[in-house]
């Protein structure tokens, strides 16, 4: 497509456009349709009708039209968000999307979705600060708009939208849900806070100040009556919140009660928000499963994610509270009341991690001994030692995977190299029996295994959107067992005393200094059971590097970051039986399928793998049952 560039003119007075109404973002293109990118689709500019035709295949990614704004931007100021009218011409349903950039692409964007029959016109809207369902998300600058994207999300057939208008909205009688939620996040205190008794929520003012996304609300007998729509992934009800957030600290959590007046269970979550970027994920939750004509209190406890360690809130800057459902099939109706906040600073009890979002800024300089020996006293042998020097991945200790267990990646052997004395694992864009990417693993099964002790790993992490590198062990109840396959799956089960530890895992797009960690147990399935914390953070050392380590011991383990201990679980289910090493460069799944593929090309370095034992855990080690069950 050949078309041409014009800037779209905003006059603006005091950083307020003159508009009397809200203008057609369209206007540019129609001026200029150089202004219009094709995004793996084929655009038809605005003709004499003014729409944008926009025509794509089938693609695993997200064909569209990107639309730019003069060199000077949009200057939205004035305004609480954009919407877009959108026609479906395809033969099947669609979600479409609406993203609004600042620079810097799409991690300085907000978007949000519709889903469109056949045939149907709706509106998508984004107001800015938020995301999908009106999540607290990237505090977009209104005044500095760069671009406007309409896009589809992986279609399985080709088809066609129109887009008839882009025009940017207010709505009158409050500010931007964004600039109220801003005072809290440069990190001042807000300096509303309820009563006594915690109450959230005036049912007197009925709906005002509620925001609905994909849902309906309505006021019945001093509750809030939300019909939530089908066909959306997490259709949401948004409570009031006071600008500059809500002051909680006298508090341990926030409470709802919720009425279940359909006749399917439903599964609601109620979330508590501090601002910030949504990568971070800057807020608990919890969900509760409601019977038919049910009603339960749903509880959040500062700190806490479906009752496990999570996002370390901070109570003075609450800046968002809403329940939602997610992907909900069929029409669900709540009866929310009592909202408020209640218990105390005491009721978050159990903390598991000694780290907080700011020693993300603290530098570190890693001790002298570290390497050499565990971070802790005792009586310490080495037994498992490997510094990547020789020319190739040593066989005695490690095998590359050439395996799958995603539908998006592929593990080929290609992809892990030693080089320089540092192990590399890399990633690349290639197409491997239906799957987009191949990407590097070794593991150490069949070759050594250890049951307690202290393992330690030094790496340099990437930094490559969708890159997911992981430092974990996984059970082996004998190295020198059958190979034939179920005897290896039941070597491997983390059932009967079996475990994976999860040392090191790491989502490039949450940035430096923040990693999870985790344990799972009895298998995969229905009887999967899992204990983590995703917000474990730790300040830059000079070179970049860093040493990952977790101490086992019977029934309790502790995690390490440059020999400082950051996190602890003492539970009677750790596991005994022997685990034996990974290390994996994961591509998307819990990280971002969006892969940056101008880096691409970084890897997981790990610089040596070292593993310890100590002599009582040695001797308990011995006592350790690695028995399977014969079936009944």
């Amino acid at each position: 497509m050949k078309i041409s560039a014009f800037a779209l003119l905003a006059l603006t007075f005091s950083g307020i456009p003159l508009w009397a109404d809200a203008p057609d973002l369209l206007e540019n293109a129609k001026s200029d349709p150089t202004s219009l990118k094709e995004q793996k689709s084929a655009v038809t500019p605005p003709g004499e009708d003014g729409v944008i035709r926009v025509e794509y295949g089938a693609d695993k990614g997200f064909p569209g039209v990107h639309l730019a704004a003069p060199p000077e931007g949009w200057d939205l100021s004035g305004f609480t968000g954009v919407e877009a009218e959108i026609v479906n011409e395809g033969a099947t349903a669609k979600s479409i999307a609406l993203r609004i950039d600042n620079k810097g692409g799409s991690n300085f964007s907000n978007t949000e979705s519709v889903k469109l029959g056949p045939g149907e016109t709706k509106k998508v809207r984004v107001r800015f600060g938020y995301s999908y369902g009106g999540n607290p998300s990237y505090q977009l600058d209104p005044s500095a708009i760069v671009a406007l994207l309409v896009f589809v999300g992986k279609p399985t057939d080709g088809g066609a939208f129109v887009i008839k208008s882009i025009t940017p909205f207010k709505e009158e009688g409050a500010p931007s849900p964004a600039a109220a939620a801003r005072p809290a996040a440069t990190g001042a205190e807000a300096t509303t806070s309820p009563s006594i008794g915690g109450e959230l929520l005036d049912p007197a003012k009925g709906t005002a100040g509620f925001r609905f996304s994909h849902a309906d609300g309505s006021v019945e007998g001093g509750r809030i009556k939300a019909t939530f729509s089908t066909g959306v992934d997490y259709p949401a009800v948004h409570f009031p919140i006071p600008a500059g957030g809500w002051n909680l600290s006298a508090f341990g959590g926030v409470e709802v009660t919720a009425t279940n007046t359909s006749s399917t269970p439903v599964t609601a979550v109620l979330r508590v928000d501090n601002p910030g970027d949504s990568k971070q994920s800057p807020w608990n939750s919890q969900s509760m499963k409601i019977a038919p004509g049910a009603t339960q209190t749903i509880q959040v406890v500062f700190g806490k994610t479906n009752g496990q360690p999570g996002y370390p809130l901070d109570a003075k800057r609450v800046s968002a509270i809403q329940v939602f459902l997610a992907k909900p099939k069929e029409g669900i109706t709540l009866l929310l009341g009592n909202l408020k906040a209640y218990g105390s600073p005491g009721a978050v009890a159990g903390k598991s991690t000694l780290t907080a979002p700011a020693d993300r800024d603290i530098p570190v300089t890693p001790p002298d001994w570290l390497g050499k020996r565990p971070p802790v006293e005792g009586d310490w042998t080495l037994t498992f030692e490997d510094n990547f020097d020789g020319a190739s991945l040593d066989s005695s200790k490690w095998e590359a995977s050439n395996s799958h267990f995603s539908k998006f990646f592929y593990y080929q052997k290609e992809k892990a190299r030693v080089e320089n004395g540092v192990l590399k694992l890399g990633a690349e864009k290639k197409e491997v029996e239906g799957r987009e990417y191949i990407s590097g693993q070794v593991t150490g099964f069949g070759k050594w295994a250890q049951s307690y002790g202290y393992f330690e790993a030094r790496v340099k992490l990437p930094t490559t959107r969708g890159f997911w590198p992981a430092f974990w062990l996984m059970p082996d109840r004998d190295v020198n067992g059958p190979t034939d396959q179920q005897s290896i799956w039941n070597r491997n089960s983390t059932k009967w005393g079996g475990m994976e530890f999860d040392i090191l895992e790491h989502l490039s797009e949450w940035g430096p200094g923040r990693h999870n960690i985790a344990v799972h147990w009895d298998g995969y399935g229905d009887q999967h059971q899992a204990w983590g914390d995703a917000n474990v953070y730790y300040g830059p050392t000079p070179d970049g590097w860093h040493v990952f380590g977790m101490l086992w011991e019977p029934g309790k383990l502790t995690w390490y970051i440059d020999g400082k201990k950051t996190a602890e679980w003492e539970n009677p289910r750790v596991g005994s039986v022997p685990g034996h090493l990974l290390l994996s460069l994961q591509l998307g799944g819990w990280a971002t399928k969006d892969i940056d593929l101008s880096k691409i090309g970084e890897t997981f370095d790990i610089d040596y793998v070292k593993v310890w034992q100590r002599t009582d855990l040695a001797e308990a080690a011995k006592n350790v049952d690695l028995s399977i069950p014969a079936k009944k």
